[in-house]
């Protein structure tokens, strides 16, 4: 039997959203900033990778998506699942840690996310029909 990948994916992204959706608004809650950034870092930084994440995530499970249905190998599209989640995991921790600029988890994020959104386009234009 055949695991629905984009299905699972979408589960697994889907929870993670919650969660940061979650952390953006128990920040508020807490710093009792109901709209806008406050200009308080840390709800900075809290919406900022909610934002990353919510920019990403569409498109990636998109190509999964197309790339299942034009039947690119499950390994691949297991394995640019996992990247791309790994690499939102790195950025959104880096986002947190950051002093200033960038860091070695946020550069490491974006590598890990730009890769397999790249594969996906790759594979998928090279089967087109």
């Amino acid at each position: 039997m055949r695991i629905p990948i984009t299905a699972f994916f979408f589960c697994i992204f889907s929870v993670l959203y919650i969660g940061l959706s979650l952390y953006v608004v128990r920040t508020r809650r807490k710093n009792r900033i109901p709209l806008g950034d406050g200009n308080h870092p840390p709800l900075i930084k809290a919406m900022s990778t909610h934002s990353n994440f919510s920019q990403y995530i569409p498109l990636g499970l998109l190509g999964i998506l197309m790339g299942e249905l034009q039947g690119i190998p499950s390994s691949i599209l297991f394995g640019v699942g996992f990247s791309l989640l790994l690499g939102r995991m790195f950025h959104g921790i880096g986002i947190m840690i950051a002093k200033t600029g960038p860091n070695k988890p946020r550069v490491l994020g974006m590598i890990l996310t730009f890769i397999p959104l790249l594969t996906l386009a790759v594979a998928n234009i090279l089967l087109l029909k």
